[in-house]
């Protein structure tokens, strides 16, 4: 029978890659008010909680565990699945506000009069990162025609080095034929070129082809274990996954309760 992990229960990753809000480790603990001695008492508080509210309406928060004890770092997602934001607190500096999408990073900092100054960088690319020519690499925008707007299916994210996503790619896929839902796999986008390309060989599946690249996926936690699934309904992936080796009725179940809800 399946389990619903408590909020309160961590889960910590390392996370690599060169992005500037990827450092560090994921505590996803999720909390609508993670007020603390940091956050509350940045400097220019009120100016970017105004800043953030105008770039969201959401509340529901993700809390990144940051490199320092006089730090704090939040993910908050915006109206579009497309785009995320990020702040980073400081012990008496004022935050740094973070939009994150495939097209581009934009950063929000403030002066010394609380003032928000704008720097705007490449967008978030692991193909520029973890190149590979031989396998496309999936962002938002291209997920979303994968998964169309009338469907339901579920994505499978997994990577060579994790051996049991590899062997049970095929449970959740015939879980998926089962139930009539489309199936999408997802392969971490820093597998090694030979790993990949020998599993996928092995798979003998055009669905192996395909890396994640989404913002949407990573910032909800699709890259920190292997296999990872996701549901989704109408075009829209559900906030709740799956994560590692679930018996087969374990994992038609899950897909039809999140199926069946309004995501």
């Amino acid at each position: 029978m399946l389990t619903k992990l408590p909020l309160n229960i961590f889960i910590i990753i390392m996370l690599s890659g060169n992005f500037l809000f990827a450092k560090g480790k994921i505590a996803r603990k999720v909390s609508r008010d993670p007020s603390s001695a940091i956050s509350t008492n940045a400097a220019c508080k009120t100016e970017s909680d105004r800043l953030i509210s105008s770039l969201t309406s959401s509340k529901k928060l993700i809390k990144v565990q940051a490199d320092a004890t006089d730090k704090e770092v939040f993910r908050l997602k915006t109206e579009s699945p497309s785009k995320w934001l990020e702040i980073h607190y400081e012990k008496s500096l004022a935050p740094k506000v973070y939009e994150i999408s495939n097209e581009k990073i934009i950063e929000h900092n403030f002066d010394s009069h609380c003032k928000a100054k704008q720097k705007i960088s490449s967008g978030f690319d692991f193909s520029k990162s973890y190149p590979d020519k031989q396998m496309k690499f999936v962002n938002d925008a291209e997920l979303q025609n994968l998964m169309g707007h009338n469907r339901k299916g579920i994505i499978y994210v997994w990577s060579p080095s994790m051996v049991y996503s590899v062997k049970f790619l095929k449970r959740y896929r015939d879980a998926a034929k089962e139930l009539k839902v489309d199936f999408i796999s997802l392969l971490d986008p820093r597998a090694s070129d030979t790993d990949q390309h020998m599993i996928a060989t092995e798979l003998g599946t055009p669905e192996t082809n395909l890396k994640l690249n989404s913002v949407n996926l990573f910032m909800l936690g699709g890259t920190e274990h292997f296999p990872t699934m996701f549901v989704f309904k109408n075009g829209v992936v559900s906030e709740e996954m799956l994560v590692g080796v679930y018996d087969h009725d374990s994992i038609v179940s899950k897909i039809n309760q999140l199926t069946g809800s309004g995501l």
